[in-house]
């Protein structure tokens, strides 16, 4: 049985882009680091607590371009934030932090431990964007944008041509295989983006191929 494609699910790896302050606007991504998290109905009294005192500091540094005034009024929210109680909200929040923050390391570990509680495509290629921050051998990185490709090739096998989200997924592809070392597939994300018919996708497919050809040179 052919599967749906998750709309815009491969653009966990505009995180790191996002997090350095070069949000992509066109783009949307429900774990992006400048994403308020809603409060649900669901959740316990201290976690909605601890939920919205995050929100309303964060809404009040996230655009700011001032490292230390985002370190300051962060950081000490992190205790709290590792007290919530609701596991799919504290780690999406700790996330973000780590991200915002730039504690690579905290955030590889983070994703290590999600991948082995279910391996998903998603965050394996974010795996890949957090190794390249922490400046890992370029060995390791090509192997893990591999692994990455492969598994979007998985998804893309198992799902129809016809779903809209299919042109972004193949772009993803071309993409994670060509951060792998296999230099052909430049010209095979270019005509692909060329290829999209949706400006929003089109965007934000090109964002993500010309950061990763500026980091190549």
């Amino acid at each position: 049985m052919k599967t749906k494609l998750i709309p815009l699910f491969f653009l966990v790896s505009s995180l790191t882009i996002t997090a350095c302050g070069n949000t992509a606007n066109d783009v949307k991504n429900d774990d992006s680091p400048n994403k308020v998290i809603d409060l649900k109905d669901r959740l316990s009294v201290n976690d909605k607590k601890i939920i919205e005192n995050y929100n309303n500091v964060a809404s009040n540094v996230i655009t700011s371009s001032d490292e230390n005034k985002i370190k300051n009024a962060l950081t000490p929210l992190i205790p709290d934030i590792k007290n919530i109680e609701d596991k799919k909200q504290r780690e999406r929040i700790l996330m973000n932090v780590y991200l915002l923050l730039n504690m690579n390391k905290e955030a590889y570990i983070l994703n290590e431990q999600q991948l082995k509680e279910k391996n998903t495509t998603s965050k394996l290629v974010f795996k890949c964007q957090l190794l390249k921050k922490l400046n890992e051998e370029q060995n390791t990185i090509q192997q893990c944008h591999e692994a990455a490709a492969n598994a979007i090739k998985q998804d893309l096998g198992a799902s129809q041509k016809n779903d809209p989200m299919y042109p972004f997924a193949e772009f993803s592809y071309f993409l994670e295989m060509y951060q792998a070392g296999h230099q052909e597939y430049l010209s095979k994300m270019k005509n692909s983006i060329d290829a999209m018919k949706d400006e929003s996708m089109k965007q934000g497919a090109l964002i993500m191929y010309e950061d990763v050809i500026n980091k190549a040179r």
